[in-house]
């Protein structure tokens, strides 16, 4: 059945709001304020472009201010951005100054946060048990109840992420229940986003199962319930950018399941409302995901158009292995339509990005952990998981 979003893409979003509180305010320190609101807001919605534009923004502001645990607030939200953008050297040295702000402002508050930052990028790049360690250590700082009880949540996701890529689904369930269960009674969009990474981390372990053509029911069918539950909450708030972020994880999900007609409509209204926000991450994965539907069906002409669009749109904003994603799909793509030729020099492209992206990714593992042994404060092993220094698509 076709879900439509609610209202227009011409109605403000919750970026328009915060953007005009920010155009709207009366003096340095409110702009100051609704800057950092803004750029926390594109980091939790993995909208890396203009993540890091509102915390530039936000930090040269802060600087100017001599507000140093603004500054860090920055810093930690840019970190979050270059994550999603795969730059993953860069967010941990931000991180890491963002730490070094926060000792210099005395708040626990952004130490704790340049933790999750760091945390997030050390996963990305296979050193999973530092990645641990960092995570462990923000924990310790935080509480269930008080001042940093969001902090808490957002730790105890990161690690049931972590522990569902490295560990057990079970182990990762109960730490993804605790942070569920804790965001039930704060805010609404942690509740939201504790739902939806639930949601994200079952999707993932089904996609593998899937690819191993194991099955994968029961996972999809629980990945559904908690990215529902997350969708409701988003449509509700009127957040543009989750809604569609969330909507294409429904269409993926329809895929997986082969429910052909429900796929199509989901992903199509995603990859529209991505496009017309310039949501280039969401963007990107919903073509891929419609490429690979066309693809199944034989309709190689769409599957073309659609792959070539991904392209076209990851070397805009996308990272090199998202990139190489597209075009290895689109190699496919076109060489199932007799175009050989070009089906090569994409399939060439693509593995060369693929090289290119395993030496930075191991060299950049190497500097990312001599920065992170700054924040644990003693010497560290350097442990790579390789399998994690591959993309997951």
């Amino acid at each position: 059945m076709r879900r439509e979003f609610p209202g227009s893409t011409t109605q403000p979003t919750r970026s328009d709001i915060l953007r005009r509180q920010v155009d709207e305010s009366p003096d340095d320190i409110s702009r100051l304020e609704a800057l950092l609101f803004l750029a926390r807001y594109f980091a939790d919605a993995a909208d890396g472009v203009k993540g890091l534009a509102a915390a530039g923004e936000a930090r040269s502001l802060a600087l100017r201010l001599s507000d140093f645990a603004a500054v860090a607030n920055a810093l930690n939200s840019a970190s979050i951005s270059q994550y999603h953008r795969s730059d993953y050297v860069s967010a941990i040295a931000t991180a890491i100054d963002a730490w070094e702000f926060a000792q210099r402002s005395g708040s626990t508050a952004e130490k704790v946060s340049s933790y999750i930052s760091t945390g997030l990028a050390l996963q990305a790049l296979g050193a999973s048990d530092i990645a641990m360690k960092v995570i462990e250590k923000g924990l310790v700082l935080t509480r269930a109840s008080g001042p940093l009880r969001e902090h808490r949540i957002r730790l105890i996701r990161l690690k049931a992420m972590l522990t569902a890529m490295t560990g057990t689904m079970d182990a990762a369930t109960e730490l993804f229940r605790e942070a569920t269960q804790l965001a039930e009674h704060g805010t609404r969009m942690q509740f939201a986003a504790s739902h939806g990474n639930w949601g994200i981390a079952l999707l993932r372990r089904a996609e593998n199962l899937v690819a191993q053509e194991m099955p994968a029911h029961e996972l999809l069918a629980e990945s559904r319930l908690h990215i529902e539950k997350a969708l409701a909450i988003a449509e509700e708030d009127g957040d543009a950018l989750v809604v569609t972020d969330r909507m294409a994880s429904l269409g993926m999900i329809a895929l997986l399941e082969g429910r052909m007609e429900e796929a199509e409509s989901q992903l199509g209204i995603a990859l529209d409302r991505s496009r017309s926000l310039d949501y280039v991450r969401t963007a990107v994965f919903t073509s891929v995901s419609l490429g690979k539907l066309y693809l199944r069906r034989r309709d190689l002409a769409s599957a073309v158009s659609v792959l070539r669009h991904a392209v076209a749109l990851a070397r805009r904003g996308a990272a090199e292995d998202i990139l190489a994603w597209a075009q290895t799909l689109l190699a496919e793509a076109l060489e199932q339509q007799g175009l050989g030729s070009e089906a090569a020099i994409q399939r060439s492209a693509a593995a060369k990005l693929r090289d290119d992206n395993k030496l930075y990714r191991r060299v950049a593992a190497e500097d990312a952990v001599r920065l992170a042994a700054r924040i644990l404060g003693d010497e560290i092993k350097l442990d790579i998981d390789q399998a994690a220094l591959q993309p997951s698509f």
